[in-house]
């Protein structure tokens, strides 16, 4: 980045929110094919600094050409790669939301550690999901005590 440059960040929050959506990405998935969290990718969209590194991720997770996102700061416009000429590792198509319902299913599944196979991803879902039901059965039998049978039994 030119250092004399004064960084629009502001400009490169709302190109990089335009292209997620027009690439039907979630924020969380474009985090995970940035390889970066779902907080650094809100901040980049919030229009606040971010490490240098970032933006070879973002540029990744968009299929721009690299050093697009840096040239969008300076006051430039991004490169699309061209359409047969997806980034590296990046799939054609994100995945459709598998929680569009439950932000914090959804973030579960999208968590950016690369390595999780679909099935560990669901795992995690599963395991939160029985600790919720845990935490709702314990509340609703601390509000109705003396009932004689929990509600977990009862279900």
């Amino acid at each position: 980045m030119d250092p004399d440059a004064f960084p629009d960040y502001g400009r490169l929050a709302a190109a990089v929110k335009k292209r997620r959506l027009a690439l039907r990405l979630s924020l969380a998935g474009a985090a995970r094919q940035g390889t970066m969290s779902p907080i650094t990718w809100t901040r980049v969209e919030s229009g606040l600094n971010v490490r240098e590194l970032t933006y070879a991720g973002i540029d990744h997770a968009l299929r721009w050409e690299l050093g697009s996102s840096v040239r969008v700061l300076e006051g430039g416009d991004p490169t699309p790669l061209p359409p047969g000429e997806a980034a590296p590792d990046t799939p054609a198509e994100d995945s459709p939301m598998r929680y569009p319902d439950d932000p914090i299913l959804q973030y579960l599944w999208d968590l950016p550690d690369p390595d999780l196979s679909d099935s560990e991803r669901e795992a995690l879902v599963q395991l939160y999901l029985a600790l919720r039901r845990t935490t709702d059965n314990n509340r609703l039998n601390a509000a109705n005590p003396g009932q004689g049978q929990t509600f977990r039994n009862a279900m």
